[in-house]
C-alpha cells in the first residue's frame, strides 16, 4: 500500500508493501510506523519495521499476516520514484508492552539468501572422471536450486579435484566466491555468483547542501606492497607460487607511500599458504583479490543524506567539498529508513583504489 493514499501531500516520502505477494491493505499500511532496510556487500540484507498492532492480530499464529516464514516485498522512496529495496522472509517478531503507552511490535527479517544458512552439509562434487571436480558455477547453480532460488552465474572452469562440503550452504558458497575472486549475493529471488556486481549509476552528494555529514578515515595500518599465493597443483604434482604487486593511484602522501612499501622491516609482503586453490590462475585470482580488497580499506568512512532510493550497494558516490577526502567512493552498507522524521539514507563506503 503507498502512503500516497493516505497523505495528501505530492511529493512526500512513501513505500509499498506486499505481504506473500498481496499488497498491504490500507488499514495496515496505515498501522506501519517505521520502515528500515538495510543492503550490504556482505550479506544478507535486513529489514525491519514497527507495528502499531495493541490486540497482537497482525501476528496472530491463525490468520495474521506477519507471521514468521511470511514472505514480505518492501520498496522505498518518494511518490513517483520508487525502488524495490528487498525481498525476504520475516524471521523474527519482537513486543514492547510499554508502562505508558499500547504495545508496538518489531518484524525483522533477511533477504532470501538467509535460506542457506540452516543446516550442515557433507557432501563431494565430484566430476566425470575419478577424483575430478565440476566447476565452482555449477555447484552454486545446484545448490541455488535446492534452495528454491534461480541462478545467475559466471561460468568458472572444471577442477582437477572435488570440493567438498561439510558446512553450511551459505559458507560454502561464500567460500567458493572468495576461491574465485567472486562476488555473491541475492536479488529477488535470484542469487549471484558473479566476477563483478553491476555499479548502479553514480550520486552526486556535496557537503552542506545533499550531503547531511560524513565522517571519512584513512588508515595504513595493516597494508602491504604485496600479496604471494602459495600452493599445490594436484594435476601437474607441484607446487607454485603467484606473486601480485600494488598499484598506485592511491589518495596517499609520498611519505604513507614510503611507509608501507617499507614495512617493518624493509619489506612489506603477504604471503599466505593456506588459500583454497589448485592451480597458479587460481592463485592469481586470489592474491589480486586479498590486495584489492586491502586497498580498499585505505579510506574508508559512513555519511548520511536526506532519503535518495538510488543508493545501494555498490553505488558510486561523488562526494565534494570534503577537502583531501573529496573523490569517488563505493557504497557497501546503506540503510534506508522511513518514519516519523523523514526518510533519510545512510551509507558506509570505501573510497575507491
Amino acid at each position: 500500500m503507498s502512503l500516497s493514499g493516505i497523505l495528501p501531500e505530492i511529493f512526500v516520502p512513501t513505500f509499498e508493501m506486499a505481504v506473500n505477494y498481496v499488497p498491504l491493505p490500507l488499514l495496515t499500511a496505515k498501522s506501519i510506523t517505521q520502515i528500515s532496510v538495510n543492503e550490504h556487500s556482505d550479506p544478507p540484507n535486513q529489514f525491519s519495521f514497527q507495528v502499531n498492532d495493541p490486540t497482537m492480530e497482525l501476528i496472530n499464529a491463525q490468520g495474521g499476516i506477519f507471521t514468521e516464514g511470511s514472505r514480505v516485498e518492501i520498496s522505498l522512496g518518494y511518490v513517483g520514484n520508487l525502488r524495490k529495496m528487498i525481498i525476504g522472509e520475516v524471521s523474527s517478531l519482537e513486543a514492547d508492552f510499554s508502562s505508558s503507552g499500547p504495545a508496538t511490535l518489531t518484524v525483522n527479517g533477511f533477504d532470501l539468501l538467509h535460506r542457506l544458512t540452516r543446516g550442515t552439509f557433507y557432501r563431494r562434487f565430484e566430476g566425470p572422471t575419478p577424483n575430478s571436480g565440476i566447476p565452482d558455477s555449477q555447484i552454486v547453480s545446484q545448490i541455488a536450486a535446492e534452495m528454491g532460488l534461480m541462478p545467475s552465474v559466471d561460468t568458472t572452469s572444471a577442477r582437477s579435484e572435488p570440493r567438498v562440503q561439510d558446512q553450511t550452504n551459505f559458507d560454502f558458497l561464500d567460500g567458493l566466491a572468495e576461491a574465485n575472486g567472486y562476488l555473491l549475493w541475492v536479488d529477488g529471488d535470484t542469487l549471484y555468483f558473479k566476477s563483478v556486481r553491476p555499479s548502479p549509476s553514480s550520486v552526486q552528494l556535496e557537503w552542506g547542501k545533499t550531503l547531511t555529514s560524513f565522517s571519512p578515515r584513512l588508515n595504513t595500518v595493516g597494508q602491504v606492497s604485496s600479496v604471494e599465493v602459495r600452493g599445490w597443483d594436484p594435476a601437474q604434482k607441484q607446487s607454485f607460487s603467484v606473486s601480485v604487486e600494488r598499484s598506485g593511484g592511491e589518495n596517499l602522501s609520498s611519505t604513507g607511500q614510503q611507509q608501507i612499501s617499507q614495512g617493518s622491516g624493509g619489506e612489506s609482503g603477504m604471503v599466505i599458504t593456506d588459500a583454497p586453490v589448485a592451480s597458479a590462475d587460481e592463485a592469481r585470482t586470489y592474491a589480486e583479490k586479498v590486495l584489492s580488497n586491502q586497498q580498499n580499506e585505505l579510506v574508508t568512512g559512513n555519511g548520511t543524506c536526506v532519503g535518495h532510493p538510488d543508493i545501494q550497494v555498490n553505488t558510486k558516490l561523488e562526494l565534494s567539498g570534503v577537502g583531501r577526502f573529496s573523490g569517488t567512493y563505493t557504497v557497501n552498507q546503506v540503510t534506508h529508513s522511513l518514519g516519523d522524521s523523514g526518510y533519510q539514507t545512510s551509507f558506509q563506503v570505501k573510497m575507491q583504489s
